[in-house]
């Protein structure tokens, strides 16, 4: 270990005895019950024909920019796509549609050149593999080098987690999402290319406009380059489809945009729906709290003026807060506003999880030297809470709980828990870290770095 003045990432370790036999045996029990869920989730999955569902909408609307010159009465045309799901033995849901940006069809239409199930499996492929991507990354700037067996049980850990499992069957597009967001921080804090960063997360809210959210945390660090790159990148983005399919399909889809929102909302309360907005509609489907939208509409703007609040009186009030902060509330912030959170969406609350056990392992970080600003007894329980509860095996588990106890449905809104209870714990530690340096991973043999050089 070096010196805390001169510690980066880049000669960081995860320090430890070589695994013995009791852990070896442990990770492998571990692993097959992971893998043994992995493969209920895909069978049961596969049972009910949603695997590639999410996707059969994605390839429709490519095949539409392809081979058709796209209007967005062809592109967002609720019967033909109807017509297409009954071809291919889909399950039917009115309220189901191609509702993401004109923009996203066009980045991805090369993907309709191919058969359906061929295109599938390539989406599929590259969901997993930006996935892994992802988490890869992460582990990258929290720890630096890390020992391969360590990696391989992030890695397991990581493929057993039920966001991520229901996202690559369903053929969604959020791990994606996951690892351009991700990566455009890790371009941002780790190689210092605030321009890059931007075009990434240019891209991310080109394909799905809820991404913008993370321009947030930018703007009140006052990162302007990062900002001005991502709207660069969205403009030319959407210059280059107005070219393709000219201006009428993204006009259109701004002015339907609150629509589409409405009709996805549609789709019913938790487990559908793990926002602020499903939990209370759960709450109501199960006759536990009275009202109806309107009371639905009102808790969710105070919960989104709660959220604002913490943001631009607390949050903005600490310039020297932790970058892992930054970055781990920045990608969740998505998640807090959108009145919409599938558990597929719950991808994003993984980089937070994996900030809380940096912060555990990271014995070298000046709060464990200064007193007991953070708690790692407590960081310990809410990360042990938050990877259990996302788990596959916990999601069979209370599947099972529930199937035989219907009083108990209000479980079901398990990962909104998680979401809230990792978001006022970020909050508490910024709060306990914010007398402490800025760590900036990577910064030329220096863990302390201005807010005019993190830019």
């Amino acid at each position: 270990m070096g010196h805390v003045g001169t510690e980066t990432p880049h000669n960081r370790t995860i320090q430890g005895q070589r695994p013995n036999k009791v852990l070896s045996l442990s990770m492998l029990v571990i692993g097959f019950i992971l893998l043994y869920t992995i493969v209920l989730e895909w069978r049961g999955l596969m049972r009910m024909h949603f695997v590639q569902y999410d996707y059969a909408f994605f390839y429709y609307a490519f095949d539409q920019v392809l081979n058709h010159h796209s209007s967005f009465a062809s592109l967002y045309n609720l019967r033909v796509q109807t017509i297409w799901l009954k071809e291919l033995h889909y399950p039917l849901n009115s309220y189901n549609q191609y509702v993401y940006p004109p923009q996203f069809a066009v980045l991805f239409a090369p993907l309709g050149g191919l058969s359906f199930h061929q295109s599938a499996v390539v989406w599929m492929f590259i969901s997993i593999a930006a996935y892994f991507l992802a988490v890869f990354y992460l582990v990258r700037m929290l720890w630096g080098k890390v020992r391969r067996i360590h990696l391989v049980a992030l890695f397991v850990i990581a493929a057993a987690m039920t966001p991520f499992e229901i996202d690559a069957a369903v053929g969604n597009i959020n791990s994606v999402l996951f690892f351009l967001v991700v990566y455009g921080f890790y371009q941002l804090y780790y190689r210092k290319r605030p321009r890059v960063a931007g075009i990434l997360f240019g891209l991310a809210v080109l394909m799905k406009v809820t991404p913008v959210a993370i321009l947030l945390i930018p703007l009140i660090r006052k990162q302007w380059r990062v900002v001005i790159w991502t709207a660069i990148c969205v403009i030319a983005g959407t210059l280059v489809t107005t070219f393709i399919i000219g201006f009428g399909p993204i006009w259109q889809y701004v002015l339907h945009f609150s629509a589409f929102g409405q009709t996805s909302m549609k789709n019913g309360p938790a487990p559908y729906n793990q926002s602020i907005i499903g939990v209370v509609g759960m709450l109501q489907h199960n006759g536990w709290l009275f009202g109806g939208k309107l009371v639905q509409d009102i808790i969710y703007l105070a919960f989104v003026l709660w959220v604002l609040r913490t943001l631009l009186v607390r949050i903005r009030r600490m310039p020297t807060a932790d970058w892992r902060l930054d970055m781990s509330l920045a990608i969740m912030l998505p998640l807090l506003f959108s009145p919409l959170d599938e558990q597929m969406h719950m991808l994003f609350v993984i980089p937070s999880l994996m900030m809380f056990v940096h912060f555990i392992t990271d014995v070298e970080h000046p709060s464990f030297r200064t007193g007991q600003q953070v708690n790692r007894k407590r960081l310990a329980v809410v990360a042990v809470l938050g990877i259990g509860i996302l788990s596959l095996p916990a999601t069979f588990v209370l599947n099972v709980i529930t199937g035989h106890f219907q009083f108990l449905a209000w479980m079901h809104a398990q990962m909104f828990f998680v979401l809230i209870l990792t978001f006022i714990t970020i909050v508490k530690l910024y709060r306990q870290t914010s007398s402490l340096p800025r760590i900036v991973p990577g910064v030329f043999g220096s863990s302390t770095v201005s807010r005019r050089d993190a830019l």
